[in-house]
């Protein structure tokens, strides 16, 4: 598929909160698209290879796609997906003109976190 961390370029860290089990960073793709870039952190491995794993099985338009999993040099779980910025730095963002966007982007993340309560935990619970 192309998307693997060799053919991404200008990464850029993106800082999130200390408790983060992921370090996110924005880079773009062969294609000149906006990607990010999921680094598992060592003391998380467990829990992030499960949360990749989930990722792959899940389709929504306001869930990110997942488009590539990869292991680091230093064998961290790592994946591409579509380019996203965390919430906590849009929420500290007061310019108007990023209020409607604002008032959007809760709108769909309530869309998704529906979903996955709805349709998700449905067929976990039915497969038990």
């Amino acid at each position: 598929m192309g998307n693997d961390l060799s053919s991404t370029t200008a990464r850029t860290l993106i800082p999130l909160d200390d408790a983060a089990c992921w370090q996110l960073y924005n880079g773009t793709n062969e294609r000149s698209e906006a990607i990010s870039i999921f680094v598992a952190k060592q003391t998380f491995s467990v829990e992030c290879r499960r949360s990749i794993q989930f990722l792959k099985t899940i389709r929504h338009p306001n869930i990110i796609k997942f488009f590539n999993g990869f292991k680091t040099f230093v064998d961290q779980d790592s994946f591409i997906a579509d380019c996203v910025h965390p919430l906590a730095n849009k929420l500290t963002n007061q310019d108007i003109d990023s209020t409607a966007k604002l008032c959007l982007g809760l709108y769909h993340l309530s869309q998704a976190l529906e979903f996955l309560h709805e349709k998700v935990n449905d067929e976990i619970y039915n497969n038990f």
